[in-house]
């Protein structure tokens, strides 16, 4: 329906030989996203080619990574991975990131003393079963920078407290007009209605991106949910206030 959809797929999948990953490509590159800012932002490149260098030149890196760190877009990240010659190997467990460190160094504006060597960045990772996909998950403290807010997710609250207004304004007088104008059904309607009164911080929690990782907009629009806030809280797995 004028939908495009990326995956990454282990490479037997192409001659369809064997099991193997198909992992929707969003979720891995804004993970290898992290773990490029990992890389500049904690200077994981200061035991490699930080020796010898005297304090100016090391400043001026210091500088030019933290920069780097500020920079990396989705936009750019291709080329940055190209001119690092990097690698990325993705296991059950981890993401690891690999930059060439003569190509690192130069960036930085450094020499490097070994040609050959390699600097790591490495993610520890999980993988969480969300709906019918699965969904990576980075368990590192540098989760929260890959977060992203779920658009199906907070399109189900805004469709929720719009039909609540026309109803309690005399807007709407009934769930089946609110149903014909917004050409849905009446019980898709009823089933909604409840999320309007969803606790203020887990509305903000949505739109932050930082919902438990199985909440989705299918799983939210199909529970039972109660007026009080302290029970949503506990259902939909968000901690206390």
């Amino acid at each position: 329906q004028g939908k495009r959809y990326r995956y990454y797929i282990a490479q037997h999948l192409t001659k369809g030989v064997g099991p193997g990953w198909r992992l929707p490509a969003g979720q891995v590159e804004a993970a290898v996203q992290t773990a490029l800012r990992t890389m500049f932002a904690e200077r994981g490149w200061m035991e490699v080619l930080g020796q010898g260098v005297d304090a100016d030149a090391l400043t001026q890196a210091f500088a030019a990574s933290d920069e780097l760190a500020k920079g990396v877009q989705a936009e750019s990240m291709r080329t940055l991975l190209l001119d690092l010659d990097a690698r990325i190997t993705l296991t059950s467990n981890a993401l690891r990131l690999e930059a060439q460190a003569a190509k690192l160094a130069d960036t930085l504006g450094l020499a490097c003393p070994d040609e050959d060597q390699r600097i790591t960045t490495e993610l520890p990772i999980d993988w969480v079963q969300r709906g019918v996909e699965t969904k990576l998950v980075i368990t590192a403290n540098t989760a929260k920078a890959s977060a992203a807010p779920d658009a199906a997710l907070i399109k189900t609250i805004v469709r929720a407290q719009d039909w609540w207004q026309q109803l309690t304004s005399g807007k709407a007088t009934s769930l089946n007009e609110v149903a014909q104008r917004e050409q849905v059904s009446a019980p898709y309607v009823r089933r909604l209605l409840p999320l309007a009164t969803l606790a203020p911080d887990i509305i903000e929690a949505i739109l932050e991106g930082q919902q438990p990782i199985d909440l989705t907009a299918e799983k939210l629009s199909r529970v039972h949910l109660s007026t009080d806030w302290s029970h949503q809280r506990q259902l939909l797995g968000f901690k206390p206030a």
